[in-house]
């Protein structure tokens, strides 16, 4: 599963195209903001950087430009879900589509049931 605090290391690093700067920016060690990068490398399958020895800056790979759109979607996502979390307060409404269902389900076997119910679990 692809880690949102890594998502936001790697679009800080690809934004200053320096490890450095973006630990100094994060307010993380550069050997943190390094873990994060190779983490999400690792779960991509793909690098995401072109690291030149002894150069100070990095580049994007084209892999790394392309998960670079995406990556901003995603957190853009996660704040957009907070603040809808937020703005429901101390009471959020919580549906479940099992028992909203009204429809007929049918079995396997091909035999028709009524509307779904939900059993609640047994405990002890």
């Amino acid at each position: 599963m692809i880690d949102l605090l890594h998502v936001k290391t790697f679009i800080t690093v690809a934004t200053t195209k320096n490890f450095n700067r973006a630990a100094a920016i994060l307010g993380y060690s550069q050997s943190s903001v390094t873990h994060h990068v190779k983490m999400l490398e690792r779960e991509l399958g793909a690098p995401l950087f072109e690291r030149f020895r002894f150069a100070r800056n990095i580049a994007l790979t084209d892999a790394g430009r392309s998960v670079l759109g995406y990556s901003q979607r995603l957190v853009a996502l996660a704040e957009e879900t907070k603040a809808a979390a937020a703005g429901l307060g101390s009471s959020p409404v919580v549906t479940n589509p099992i028992e909203n269902q009204q429809d007929s389900i049918t079995i396997a076997a091909g035999r028709k049931t009524g509307p779904a119910r939900l059993r609640k679990p047994r405990l002890g």
